[in-house]
């Protein structure tokens, strides 16, 4: 559980996407589990992938059971209207919905951070992205990492923070990790809520 400001606990809502097999599901739905009696986890854990030939057997061991499996092509407007309808549902039960993409390919970032920022400023939500390659299509980007002398990697991470909105009620931030070993291990975080 998330200890709010008020020093109430509140609870979370974990939407993994592109999930893969769900392996970032499961270290959440199990590091995030609780023993309070009115909760038998601290967290909802939802999973999205638009491969639905994965084998997720793994997802059916007793403490996995509560992480649910949506089939989505991120880039549809299916998929924006649903990740919408899940933050308000999450919001309306008291809880704080924190949308994860871990080492997304492409465009698939920007299209996180797009929908990210649509979802109204009424209650609070949380972004963390991993932005993984620059697109291989984005030739003007690819000319100026070329002729700037940027690192590909660097430019487009810079690319997807900027992408994100700024300003009354939503942060943006950005760490590099150094304890991974990957050489893409730049981690962006959006915080948006009323001011």
């Amino acid at each position: 559980e998330h200890r709010g400001s008020g020093g109430g606990n509140r609870r979370l809502c974990v939407i993994d996407v592109c999930s893969g097999k769900g392996f970032f599901a499961a270290v959440c739905a199990l590091a995030l589990q609780t023993n309070n009696p009115e909760h038998t986890t601290a967290a909802t854990v939802r999973m999205v992938d638009s491969n639905l030939k994965m084998a997720l057997r793994h997802l059916s061991a007793q403490p996995l059971q509560r992480i649910t499996f949506h089939p989505f092509d991120v880039h549809s407007k299916a998929f924006g209207a649903w990740l919408l309808e899940m933050c308000a549902s999450a919001v309306a039960t008291g809880a704080v919905p924190i949308v994860v993409g871990l080492h997304l390919c492409g465009r698939l970032s920007t299209r996180l951070t797009s929908l990210f920022n649509a979802l109204p400023l009424t209650s609070a939500a949380v972004l963390v992205l991993s932005p993984c390659c620059l697109p291989h299509d984005d030739h003007t980007a690819r000319d100026q990492c070329r002729t700037g002398g940027w690192d590909p990697y660097a430019y487009w991470c810079k690319l997807v923070f900027e992408s994100l909105a700024l300003g009354a009620g939503q942060e943006r931030g950005f760490v590099i990790d150094e304890h991974v070993l990957s050489p893409k291990r730049t981690l962006i975080w959006s915080i948006k809520g009323p001011s």
